[in-house]
């Protein structure tokens, strides 16, 4: 399991991305974000919910809405979107720092 891997959530019919450093890999729980189609978002406050593409969609990054969640939810990684990384660290800044 990586940094940033995208793990499909049946549950709630939404993806989750793996915010998680990989040092902390011995846990039992990962840092995961939602992400749901750009079509109709819940809400899309600028740098808080970049857009990124899974599968060729456009996706909002729902950043405050992160969560811990066990390990064993989580099944097999989907794909990684390591391309993003610095619109998805940006967002987290943002909750975490405000800027």
């Amino acid at each position: 399991m990586a940094q940033f891997d995208l793990f499909w959530n049946p549950a709630e019919s939404a993806w989750l991305i793996d915010i998680q450093h990989d040092i902390l890999d011995g846990l039992s729980t990962r840092l995961v974000v939602p992400l749901v189609p750009a079509v109709n978002p819940p809400h899309q406050i600028g740098r808080l919910n970049p857009l990124v593409h899974v599968n060729g969609e456009p996706h909002v990054l729902l950043t405050d809405l992160m969560s811990a969640v066990p390990l064993a939810l989580l099944g097999p990684s989907h794909s990684n979107l390591a391309a993003d990384r610095d619109a998805i660290i940006a967002a987290v800044d943002m909750l975490v720092t405000g800027i």
